[in-house]
């Protein structure tokens, strides 16, 4: 990432922040913001600015990013409440995720008959965890029972990482039905 690019970033960032709090009672979120900024500035828009995602700059920056997300819907949990009411959220991980991935790649076979069950499955486990931040509204509003704002932020807080092993087996099997080869 060069100097304009970097320079170009960080203004952007500072202005999002000067009309953050504005924004915070809108159904615009910070996702589609930044999404809409980058769709704009990158190479599927004007092209004023173009990143080479392979770069080591760019891969820290998204690793910063993903921690600050991160620890950022961590600290929102009550632990306490958690305790107390942990079976929604887990119902939601270890009930509704994967059957969301069965249904999906069902779905998805019907919708896509030119790909391998696996290739569909490893889609479905991809779309299957939900992501609080293009929800943000609901995660934050005070009009959202607690109980609901704190089982969704667990809930895709921790989705991804449970998902992690399905997406595994997927991309191993999805490869192995494009080539000759062990899943080893």
């Amino acid at each position: 990432m060069d100097s304009t690019t970097f320079l170009v970033l960080v203004l952007f960032v500072i202005a999002y922040a000067a009309v953050s709090g504005r924004l915070r009672e809108s159904l615009v979120t910070p996702t589609m913001v930044f999404v809409a900024f980058g769709l704009l500035i990158g190479e599927a828009g004007t092209g004023v600015l173009t990143v080479d995602v392979r770069s080591p700059v760019v891969l820290t920056l998204l690793e910063a990013t993903l921690v600050l997300v991160l620890f950022t819907d961590a600290a929102r949990i009550d632990l306490g409440r958690l305790r107390r009411e942990f079976r929604l959220p887990l119902r939601l991980l270890l009930v509704g995720m994967p059957v969301m991935m069965v249904v999906g790649t069902l779905v998805g076979m019907l919708l896509l008959p030119g790909l391998s069950w696996w290739e569909v499955a490893l889609a479905a486990v991809i779309l299957a965890p939900t992501d609080a931040a293009l929800g943000q509204v609901v995660v934050t509003s005070p009009r959202v029972p607690v109980r609901i704002r704190q089982t969704l932020n667990v809930e895709s807080g921790l989705n991804d990482g449970l998902a992690l092993p399905a997406l595994a087996v997927a991309v191993a099997l999805a490869g192995m039905s494009q080539a000759t080869q062990s899943v080893g």
